[in-house]
């Protein structure tokens, strides 16, 4: 992901499933995740993040441009390549504007 750092873009992940942040921290570093993610406190699917947005999946992660706008949500975790392009269609539709 270091050749989009700094494009307008951000990925943000939510993890439901009662990781502490400490232990969310070290999961993310054994899975080589370089995007944002917050852990939502245990009980699992139960913390206020599950609740304020209905966040049923784990992980959740979310596409966002930098208006803020919402591009493309992904219940579970996406394959790379369907990762990857649906970032660069994000950025596509951002960079024409």
């Amino acid at each position: 992901m270091q050749r989009l750092e700094g494009r307008p873009f951000a990925l943000l992940g939510v993890s439901t499933n009662g990781y502490r942040p400490a232990e969310l921290d070290d999961a993310m570093e054994k899975s080589e995740l370089t995007w944002r993610s917050f852990a939502d406190p245990p009980p699992a699917g139960a913390g206020p993040i599950a609740r304020q947005w209905n966040l049923t999946t784990v992980p959740t992660l979310y596409l966002i441009d930098h208006l803020g706008v919402i591009r493309q949500k992904w219940l579970g975790a996406p394959e790379p390549a369907q990762l990857d392009e649906a970032i660069e269609r994000c950025l596509r539709a951002v960079e024409k504007k």
